[in-house]
């Protein structure tokens, strides 16, 4: 008890604050969204010192989407009959599907230096924005990531290396061994005027969150709120080329937390839904966000 009070008086003189807390016991933030059209909003890793972590390419024609929508509509199943993944099995994939709602986002390897996370940039793929996507509420979760990636090749090995959903066996490819723990999340507002294309900045505010040296981590991003017309695609590699492990190329990669039909309507409820890369129509095992996450630097 005197260490408690003790404690708690240092904390009262030195104008230290406790971490909040969420309901699901993770530390929680805010977050504030900006967006431009310009490339020099991003931060330049060749000339900036702020910026730790970082992908930046991207396929003009691909993209891939974060979605949490009501009256979701009913999509043909692009895999012919014949194709060499799973998927283009009808009797357990059908020859149409319902859209699933999905969180989208990327693991990560810290180097030698840890740092306080400041903002993380991403960039809006090429698809035009949903009419109620701009100014929606949305969330970004941080994962520590434990285990080593390895590849299960879902019953159809082989590896073409090119997009192809009759020839390319990898398509239903996806990872196993790695665990997701939550440990931070932030929630915030889309700006008002997002287009395609765009780059967008994520600032942390309020509480921070630090991460550790030689580390797995993961961010994900998700909408809040479930509506018509809402789904914001972002631009990737889908055979990404971020490898930050030389020993497991496998490190590193696009993640997604998919639901088979629809996700609970309390976004509370997903954070402690462990994602991963498999999903359909399509998988992360081999894609790559177009990203940058900078450091948090006290002015003084």
């Amino acid at each position: 008890m005197k260490f408690f009070t003790i404690f708690l008086l240092t904390i009262l003189i030195l104008g230290f604050r406790l971490p909040s807390f969420g309901e699901s016991g993770v530390v929680q933030g805010q977050v504030v969204i900006s967006s431009s059209d310009e490339s020099s909003f991003v931060p330049n890793p060749a000339t900036n010192s702020s910026v730790m972590i970082h992908y930046l390419e991207g396929d003009p024609g691909g993209a891939t989407s974060i979605r949490l929508e009501k009256n979701k509509i009913i999509e043909n199943n692009k895999y012919p009959a014949d194709s060499r993944t799973v998927f283009g099995n009808r009797t357990v994939y059908g020859e149409t599907y319902q859209q699933r709602d999905r969180d989208l986002g990327q693991t990560f390897l810290t180097d030698d230096k840890g740092f306080t996370v400041d903002a993380v940039y991403l960039r809006v793929g090429p698809n035009e924005v949903e009419r109620n996507t701009p100014s929606a509420r949305v969330g970004i979760e941080f994962f520590k990531v434990t285990g080593e990636p390895r590849l299960n090749n879902h019953g159809t090995p082989g590896f073409v290396g090119k997009f192809d959903r009759q020839t390319s066996p990898e398509l239903d490819d996806y990872l196993e061994g790695e665990s997701y723990q939550s440990i931070y999340y932030a929630t915030g507002q889309l700006p008002n005027d997002l287009k395609k294309d765009q780059y967008m900045k994520w600032q942390l505010k309020g509480e921070r969150l630090r991460l550790e040296p030689d580390t797995h981590y993961a961010f994900m991003i998700m909408f809040l709120d479930r509506e018509e017309e809402r789904s914001l695609s972002l631009y990737n590699s889908y055979y990404g080329k971020y490898y930050p492990d030389s020993k497991n190329l496998y490190v590193g990669h696009g993640i997604r937390r998919e639901g088979k039909s629809d996700f609970p309507d309390q976004w509370q409820d997903r954070l402690s839904m462990q994602p991963g890369t498999l999903g359909f129509p399509d998988v992360c095992t081999f894609r790559d966000l177009f990203f940058v996450i900078t450091k948090f630097v006290q002015s003084t």
